[in-house]
C-alpha cells in the first residue's frame, strides 16, 4: 500500500505555488541528442543520514517536464559559437516550468556524453566556453563554471546505476552521503562503457567500411555500384535483422529495411508509425535494430531464443535515466547545508532572545543611573541656592567650600 500511494503521489502535478520546492536542471547532451530534466524536492527533513527526496517535475497534465532535441551537441564542433544558441531551447522550455522566484537558486547542470567524449580536447573546451559565457547572459539559473562538463563513461555509468552488482574487475565506488566521512551510503557498482561501439558510432564505422568495399569491389569489377539512387549498395551482412514489435518472437527478418525511403518517407507523411518516430528515428531503424540483435545475442550472449527480455523506459511511472543519479550525487551535499542553517537559526533565536532580556535591562540600568544623576544634580542645586538666599549662612557657605569671603566686616575697635 506505502507502494502505491507513493507512486500516486509522484505521478501528481508538481505545486508550483509551493515555498518550500526546490529545483534544479540536468541537460544530457548525448550523441544524437540532447535532453532537459527538470527535477524538484522539498526541504531537507534534517536527518543527517538521509537523502533529498528528489522527483522528477511535471507539468500541470501530469507529464515529466522533459524535451529533446536533435541532433547531438557535437555537431557544433566546427561552429561552437552556435552552441548556446542550439541549447537555447531547452533551457527556455525549463524556464516556463520553475517558479520565476526560484530561477537564481536553481542549480542547471550540462553534462556532455559520449558524443563530446570522442572530440578533440580543444573543440570540447571550446563548446563548453561559449555554454559558460553565454547562458548567463539570458538566464538567472544557478551556471557556475563546474556545472558544465564533458563526463566520462565511469561517471555515466556511475549515475545511472543505483544498485551493487557482484563483479570484481570493473568496481566502482562513489559516496551520496552529505558528509565525506560517512559510508552510510557509499554504493559500489559494476560500471562498464565501451566508446566507440554505441549505435551512433557503429553505423558511422559500418558505413565507412561499406562504403571502402563497395569503391574495391567497383575497381574491380569496373561497376558504378552506390553511386547513383538508381544502384544502391545493397548489403549482404547479418544487418537485415529489425525488429518486428507485433510478432511473439523479439527479432525476426522484417521486410523494412528492404523497403525504398521513398516509400517509408510516405508512409511517415500520413503518419502511420508512431506518434513519436520521427525521421531521424525513421533513416536509422533498421540499422539500429540490427545493431541491437549483434549486442544483445552475439556480444552479451542472450540466446536467441530467450524470451524475458524487456525494454523499461519507466519504473513506477519514473524515467529510468542516469540524469537522476547526476543531479542527485551533486546535491549531495544541499542536506548539510540546510542543517547547518538550521543549526544557526536555532542559536541565532536562542541568542535574540537573551540579548532582548539583557538589552532590556542595561536600558533600564542606564535610565536609573541617569535619572539618580539628574536628582543629585538638582538637590545640589537647591542646597546651593537655599544657603545664597540666607545670608547668616553665607559665610559658613564660603568656609565650607574653601574660598576666601568676599567684603569681609571690619570689627569695631573696643578702645
Amino acid at each position: 500500500m506505502g507502494r502505491y500511494l507513493a507512486r500516486v503521489t509522484d505521478t501528481e502535478a508538481t505545486d508550483t505555488k509551493n515555498p518550500n520546492l526546490n529545483y534544479g536542471i540536468v541537460v544530457d547532451c548525448g550523441s544524437s541528442g540532447s535532453r532537459v530534466f527538470v527535477y524538484c524536492w522539498p526541504r531537507h527533513n534534517g536527518n543527517p543520514h538521509d537523502l533529498l527526496d528528489i522527483k522528477q517535475m511535471r507539468d500541470s497534465h501530469r507529464k515529466p517536464v522533459v524535451m529533446k532535441i536533435k541532433p547531438g551537441i557535437s555537431e557544433f564542433a566546427a561552429s561552437p559559437d552556435k552552441v548556446s544558441d542550439y541549447i537555447s531551447p531547452l533551457l527556455s522550455f525549463a524556464a516556463e516550468h520553475v517558479p520565476r522566484s526560484k530561477h537564481k537558486e536553481t542549480p542547471l547542470y550540462i553534462l556532455c556524453t559520449a558524443g563530446m567524449r570522442i572530440l578533440p580536447e580543444s573543440q570540447q573546451k571550446a563548446i563548453l566556453e561559449d555554454l559558460l559565457t553565454d547562458i548567463p547572459v539570458h538566464f538567472d539559473f544557478l551556471f557556475s563554471d563546474s556545472h558544465a562538463e564533458v563526463i566520462s563513461g565511469k561517471q555515466e555509468g556511475e549515475n545511472g546505476q543505483r544498485s551493487e552488482e557482484v563483479a570484481k574487475n570493473l568496481l566502482a565506488e562513489f559516496n551520496l552521503g552529505c558528509d565525506a566521512h560517512q559510508t552510510e551510503h557509499v554504493y559500489r557498482v559494476y560500471v562498464a562503457t565501451f566508446l566507440g561501439f554505441g549505435g551512433n558510432a557503429a553505423r558511422q564505422r559500418y558505413q565507412e567500411s561499406l562504403a571502402a568495399s563497395t569503391l574495391l569491389r567497383n575497381r574491380v569489377l569496373g561497376t558504378q555500384t552506390g553511386l547513383s539512387p538508381d544502384s544502391p549498395s545493397l548489403d549482404q551482412s547479418q544487418f537485415l535483422y529489425s525488429i518486428n514489435p507485433h510478432s511473439s518472437h523479439p527479432w525476426e527478418f522484417s521486410d523494412y529495411c528492404a523497403t525504398r525511403w521513398a516509400v517509408l518517407r510516405e508512409r511517415f507523411d500520413r503518419g502511420l508509425y508512431a506518434s513519436h518516430a520521427d525521421l531521424h528515428r525513421l533513416k536509422y531503424q533498421c540499422f539500429k535494430s540490427a545493431w541491437m540483435f549483434e549486442v544483445f545475442h552475439r556480444g552479451f550472449s542472450f540466446p536467441e531464443s530467450y524470451g524475458s527480455l524487456k525494454t523499461a523506459l519507466q519504473v513506477y511511472d519514473k524515467e529510468v535515466q542516469w540524469t537522476l543519479g547526476a543531479i542527485l550525487y551533486r546535491t549531495r551535499f544541499l542536506p548539510l547545508r540546510d542543517i547547518q542553517q538550521d543549526n544557526f537559526r536555532g542559536i541565532h533565536s536562542r541568542w535574540r532572545s537573551f540579548s532582548f532580556v539583557y538589552n532590556h535591562f542595561l536600558f533600564l540600568g542606564c535610565f536609573g543611573v541617569v535619572l539618580l544623576s539628574i536628582l543629585l544634580y538638582l538637590l545640589r542645586l537647591r542646597r546651593i541656592h537655599r544657603r545664597l538666599f540666607h545670608p547668616g549662612s553665607a559665610p559658613s557657605l564660603w568656609i565650607h567650600e574653601g574660598l576666601p569671603q568676599k567684603n569681609p566686616q571690619k570689627t569695631p575697635n573696643p578702645l
